[in-house]
């Protein structure tokens, strides 16, 4: 099936994250009454676990169109990455605007929009579980159903580069091209925890004049559901397009079933919190010159990140440089990091500092007793959207001991753009 089109053959390719996102924790050793201080709450690091999205993000996609199509729902089967959470962030989709402001009054006329003008119109994401029983995979029983007061855009004005070529389309300078849809995107995010299995099919249904529950004519009658054209799963930017040929697609007064010999792949990003987080570090409290040294760690969660690092660091009381700083560490199948030995050029007790990252983060500003740990991280995540917002970077304090011995402790992990659980473990002595 083939299906109308919002815009001009689009660029393939698929878009991937490039996120620097690091969970860091200061783990302190030594001997005397057991005890931890409470530190911030952990927040859960997301990570894309299904992405479709095209790269580069251009200014419009090919895209169904619900009223042109008769299509009162749409969208795909899905795969989770492996090694990656089951529990729900957000999911994203792909949507494409064709409607001009000026249409309400002049829809022959050139289109005029105002700058960042929009219309309120409901989106209803639906996740459905998979049913295997019969011949081919069909819907099963809903697992998640969101609706979305949408600010749906308005497409940007005629642009005189465009009206050169005989078109009502906007022109984008980026590209050097003309479009007569414009793309954004919808974000729908769970109240409640949302574990996933590994296969869902996840739709987006809405109103037209004509489907999915009579709207009234208006400009969601030019709303489309933004698409890529099919290229090998493998180049997915996360998880797996079960069958790129097959989408699901629920026509206006019919039931939502397979549809063959699909040509393009429905836009949906799913973000999941990772499961990971140190959960012991076996190192001395004290370090003497030149004897070796050795410290290891372990990584527990169900969905510890492929391709995960650990840097362990020695910290000398009372100093901010630490006297040892490993290279990443990679984490076994098994979650075991280590052991990595180092021969000391100092004598005394230590602090030790363990950052779990799947990509690079530095740590810095650590001082004997009550200790700051500073983990920075730059989000990079393209979006679709015109200007996106900048992901800060932030830290989180917290209190720490230097006395003698040896520990276990735990760390947790780090969201987002950055997030640091700094916590405090004082040992039974020995």
């Amino acid at each position: 099936m083939v299906p109308t089109m919002g815009a001009n053959a689009q660029r393939t390719g698929r878009f991937g994250v490039g996120v620097a996102v690091v969970a860091g924790v200061l783990l302190v050793v030594g001997a005397g009454a057991a005890g931890a201080a409470a530190g911030p709450g952990p927040v859960p690091r997301t990570q894309a676990a299904f992405d479709s999205w095209p790269s580069p993000v251009p200014g419009n996609y090919p895209s169904l169109g619900y009223q042109a199509t008769r299509t009162a729902e749409f969208g795909d089967l899905v795969e989770l990455a492996p090694g990656t959470g089951r529990v729900v962030s957000a999911i994203t989709v792909g949507m494409s605007s064709w409607a001009c402001q000026s249409d309400l009054t002049d829809p022959s006329g050139p289109c005029v929009s105002a700058a960042g003008a929009t219309y309120q119109h409901d989106l209803t994401l639906t996740v459905y579980a998979v049913d295997t029983t019969g011949t081919a995979p069909a819907p099963g029983a809903v697992l998640w159903t969101g609706t979305l007061d949408a600010a749906v855009p308005y497409r940007p004005s005629t642009s005189p580069e465009c009206t050169a070529r005989s078109s009502r389309g906007w022109w984008s300078a980026t590209e050097s091209r003309c479009y007569s849809g414009y793309a954004f995107e919808a974000t729908f995010t769970p109240a409640a925890p949302l574990t996933l299995p590994d296969d869902v099919i996840v739709t987006v249904a809405f109103a037209t004049q004509s489907n999915g529950g009579d709207a009234g004519p208006g400009p969601w009658d030019s709303l489309n559901y933004g698409l890529v054209a099919v290229t090998p799963s493998t180049m997915l930017a996360a998880g797996t397009d079960v069958d790129p040929s097959v989408a699901f697609l629920r026509p206006e007064g019919g039931a939502l079933a397979a549809a063959a010999d699909w040509t393009y792949t429905p836009i949906i990003k799913i973000r999941t919190n990772v499961d990971a987080r140190i959960a012991q570090v076996v190192a001395p409290a004290r370090i003497a010159l030149g004897r070796p040294v050795a410290a290891s760690a372990t990584v527990e969660g169900s969905a510890i990140p492929v391709g995960s690092t650990v840097v362990l660091a020695a910290y000398p009381a009372c100093a901010v440089e630490p006297v040892y700083v490993s290279d990443p560490l990679p984490v076994s199948a098994a979650g075991t990091v280590g052991p990595v030995t180092f021969t000391p050029t100092t004598t005394g007790a230590v602090q030790w500092v363990a950052t779990l990252a799947d990509s690079l983060g530095a740590f810095d500003d650590s001082t004997c007793g009550d200790v700051t740990t500073q983990v920075l991280a730059d989000d990079q995540e393209s979006s679709p959207s015109p200007t996106p917002t900048p992901t800060p970077a932030l830290a989180a304090t917290g209190a720490g001991s230097s006395t003698t011995g040896l520990v276990t402790a735990l760390a947790a992990i780090l969201l987002g753009s950055v997030l640091v659980l700094v916590s405090r473990r004082r040992p039974a002595g020995r």
